[in-house]
């Protein structure tokens, strides 16, 4: 862009007040032909946005200025209009900005899948170390079992001494009952004292 569109941008309705170039305040002189320095002030800082602001403080209008060697503006995308409806320029930045945001995340996606697949690794070791501990558990209750229920040289193998057995282990369980039975209340009987 040449210095006469800037200079035109400037110039255009409504008229502010003041203008922030890379967040440097520029006041505009009210003077009839104040254009020619401010363009000139630009032109030397090179700013990679120009704000216009009205008096009260609203922006008015704000672009992005790319310079070339030359000192010339070169317009941005967003700043690029001839020939180009509005809906082309909002086309071009959409794409844009779907690249960018592509690229941005790309890394971030890698890290989360390399993170569930050590932790898919993590869940197989756990889920054979848990196999490993359900046959080890299997195999201390069946010697248990084998303990509990074997007899012992004393005893008689046979029915007989599996239903003196039985018999003695109920004795024990009923002596048991009637020692922790609650006491009756109000002189009722329970099925406990009965």
């Amino acid at each position: 862009m040449t210095p006469a569109v800037l200079r035109s941008w400037l110039m255009r309705q409504p008229r502010p007040t003041y203008l922030v170039a890379d967040e440097q305040r520029i006041d505009v002189p009210n003077i009839p032909r104040p254009w020619p320095q401010i363009l000139e002030t630009l032109l030397a800082m090179k700013p990679t946005k120009i704000v216009l602001h009205a008096q009260a403080g609203a922006i008015i209008r704000a672009r992005d200025c790319e310079w070339s060697e030359d000192g010339s503006e070169e317009s941005t995308p967003a700043a690029e209009g001839k020939g180009k409806s509005d809906l082309q320029v909002f086309a071009a930045l959409l794409a844009d900005a779907y690249d960018k945001g592509s690229k941005s995340y790309s890394p971030l996606l890698d890290s989360c899948m390399q993170f569930l697949e050590r932790q898919g690794q993590m869940l197989a070791i756990k889920d054979k170390e848990i196999a490993q501990l359900r046959a080890h558990n299997t195999k201390l209750q069946a010697e248990l079992l084998a303990a509990t229920v074997a007899p012992t040289e004393n005893e008689e193998v046979g029915v007989m001494g599996i239903l003196a057995a039985g018999l003695q282990a109920h004795a024990a369980e009923q002596a048991l009952q009637q020692q922790t039975a609650p006491a009756p209340q109000n002189g009722r009987k329970t099925k406990a004292n009965a």
